[in-house]
């Protein structure tokens, strides 16, 4: 063979040098290193995505509980000129106590500075009777006799006895029978059978009795509702941590004493990934004691002097996403600045766990970092039409 012959097979070999397949893998490891960063990119944003949405029903479903609750605010009292006056309450049911008193008005906001609000919203439900009914006479310390008629007035509706603006009991009617059409019975540890045929035993009247010869008297049917709506947090009283960082609420009318067994009120969780509750009243001071409202409202977190002034309520929900999110450098978060509602800035005092307060500074990677988290602020201001369509008139 040729030497020619030799060169011309070389020149025609196949195949792939070592440096040309070391070139493939490193094209190859640079695509998936690549490919691998867009999926981690991909799943951030999912996450997020994912997790900002859930905030988003969960600030709407909170927002439209609180909503309703003050929709409802005054149902049953809004035309007592005794507005505001204290009520002496008896819950045979009640283990934590029996005896407890509440405000006669239709909201109270207690301010938690840098923790969350807490509202108490009073109402019932009586749909034959919303407005006040005088009486003057009391046949016995169980029954009390009206002024024309009774009419309107159920077995088994939770009633407010008023003797002044100072002084009022809760009751539960128990008889309403008597053929003189005026009188109704509020007896102790009673069994009877209610307006709905149903066989109960009165848990509402003190076996003392209510002594008031005269005054007025206020219906909140059969269900009325003195609910407490706030924020759980580790101090909350009956919370073993379970209800943090949820919107919860308490019927303190309906006392239920289940989960755990702790001789504290139940609170229950209507709305996960909430961090904060605001709220203010809404003031014309033009209204109340047979004065006509301006319409010029006035935003304040103070009680006020006179509660049939209070024509409206504004309240603000903070929703927090769970999805951790990284500072992309240092300093940087994706929440730099407290939230921002029409009353001002969260104060944000809390972490992230809803419990401990705030000690990291911009930048700290902790993941009780408050910074390290999206928020959604929701808020409305509702008018309390039940205390204006009132008007403290009777």
């Amino acid at each position: 063979m040729s030497p020619q012959s030799s060169f011309r097979r070389a020149k025609t070999q196949s195949g792939f040098s070592l440096l040309e397949i070391m070139v493939g893998v490193v094209i190859g490891i640079l695509g998936i290193i690549i490919i691998f960063q867009v999926m981690s990119v991909f799943e951030g944003r999912k996450r997020t995505t994912g997790t900002g949405s859930d905030a988003q029903v969960a600030g709407n479903i909170a927002m439209f509980n609180i909503e309703r609750e003050l929709k409802l605010a005054g149902n049953g009292f809004g035309t007592s000129t005794f507005m505001g006056c204290d009520v002496t309450a008896y819950d045979s049911n009640n283990a934590g106590g029996t005896k407890f008193n509440f405000p006669m008005i239709p909201i109270q906001i207690t301010q938690g500075g840098d923790f969350p609000d807490t509202l108490v919203v009073l109402s019932g439900d009586a749909n034959m009777m919303v407005t006040t009914k005088v009486f003057t006479a009391a046949p016995t310390i169980e029954s009390k006799k009206m002024q024309s008629s009774r009419s309107g007035m159920q077995m088994g509706e939770v009633i407010i006895i008023a003797q002044d603006k100072n002084t009022c009991a809760l009751a539960e009617i128990t008889d309403n029978t008597d053929p003189d059409t005026l009188t109704i019975s509020h007896q102790s540890n009673t069994a009877y059978t209610n307006y709905l045929k149903k066989a109960v035993t009165s848990r509402f009247n003190a076996p003392a009795g209510i002594t008031f010869t005269q005054g007025r008297i206020n219906d909140l049917g059969l269900t009325p509702r003195l609910a407490t709506w706030t924020v759980g947090i580790k101090a909350t009283a009956g919370n073993d941590g379970s209800l943090n960082g949820k919107l919860i609420w308490k019927n303190d009318l309906n006392y239920v004493d289940v989960n755990p067994k702790d001789t504290f009120n139940d609170w229950f969780a209507v709305a996960d990934g909430i961090v904060d509750l605001k709220a203010e009243y809404g003031v014309d001071a033009g209204c109340g004691s047979g004065g006509a409202c301006s319409g010029k409202i006035t935003w304040t977190n103070v009680n006020p002097a006179d509660w049939l002034q209070v024509v409206a309520v504004r309240v603000a929900i903070l929703a927090r996403s769970q999805q951790y999110e990284k500072p992309t450098s240092a300093g940087s978060n994706v929440t730099n600045t407290p939230p921002e509602w029409s009353g001002g800035a969260f104060a944000m005092a809390l972490n992230a766990d809803g419990a401990s307060k705030d000690s990291f500074k911009a930048g700290d990677a902790d993941p009780n970092n408050w910074r390290n988290y999206r928020y959604r602020v929701y808020q409305t201001i509702v008018p309390l039409r039940n205390v204006i369509w009132g008007g403290g008139s009777e």
